[in-house]
């Protein structure tokens, strides 16, 4: 008696990389977001590469910024990059790895860029011209002010009348 067994073979297939968007910028950290592609096996890792970009045709190194393990059934991954600088400019790229290796590295992504610190307060701030119905300020930047770290869009003073009190 003779027994036949058929075995087939099936190559699985490397994950396809996904494309990533930005969910939201902070000064420090942006948070990317992407949706999972389905495939014959199921998405194990992402790894994330960052650059900085620049508008003069510099060409930075892509440089690892995450490796994460992948949700399980997830549909949405989300990923917050941090120690990034504020109000610079990066592209990112992704892969993924499933049981048959690691996909391709996905196209860069659009630029994205984190927001500017807050300003720091004024300093040295004097009266310099005063009536009974106006008061002229001026002040000086703070020394440790970095206009590459983005403008100071506009100063907001507060005051109160010196004849009310403190507690009120």
């Amino acid at each position: 008696v003779y027994h036949t067994t058929v075995f087939s073979l099936v190559q699985a297939e490397l994950p396809q990389p996904p494309t990533l968007r930005l969910g939201a910028p902070f000064s420090s950290s942006l948070k990317l977001e992407w949706a999972v592609r389905r495939a014959d096996l199921p998405v194990l890792r992402y790894e994330i590469q960052r650059r900085e970009h620049s508008d003069v045709n510099i060409t930075f190194e892509w440089i690892e910024s995450a490796s994460l393990r992948a949700g399980p059934d997830s549909v949405f991954e989300v990923a917050l990059i941090t120690a990034l600088s504020s109000f610079t400019a990066y592209q990112f790229r992704v892969r993924a790895r499933n049981e048959a290796g690691w996909g391709e590295y996905s196209s860069p992504s659009e630029v994205f860029r984190t927001v500017p610190n807050s300003p720091l307060p004024a300093s040295n701030v004097m009266a310099i011209n005063t009536t009974d119905a106006s008061v002229t300020l001026r002040w000086q930047l703070s020394p440790e002010y970095n206009p590459s770290q983005g403008n100071i869009a506009r100063y907001t003073v507060h005051y109160q009348p010196s004849n009310a009190s403190l507690g009120s």
